[in-house]
């Protein structure tokens, strides 16, 4: 009896673990100035082969967010007035 129950915690467990994997696609990250203060509203692209792939803005904590699925390799590049 105790054997069934672990099995099946484990399992549930482990399908919530898997769950949470599925939303995990994207890229995230903080730009920051050398002295740790956050780039507010930059420009953050992923480039492959010269165009940009995906894109978004920072906001002001210098956190960006890229939804989606990027295999391969890309440069990143963070463009801001001033900077």
């Amino acid at each position: 009896m105790i054997k069934r129950f672990f099995l099946i915690s484990f399992l549930a467990l482990a399908s919530l673990a898997l769950f949470a994997q599925q939303n995990a696609n994207g890229i995230r990250g903080i730009v920051v100035e050398e002295d740790g203060t956050p780039v507010m509203y930059a420009s953050v692209a992923l480039i492959q082969n010269g165009k940009a792939a995906a894109g978004a803005l920072t906001d002001t904590t210098g956190l960006f967010v890229m939804k989606g699925t990027f295999k391969g390799s890309y440069q990143l590049k963070i463009t801001s007035i001033g900077h």
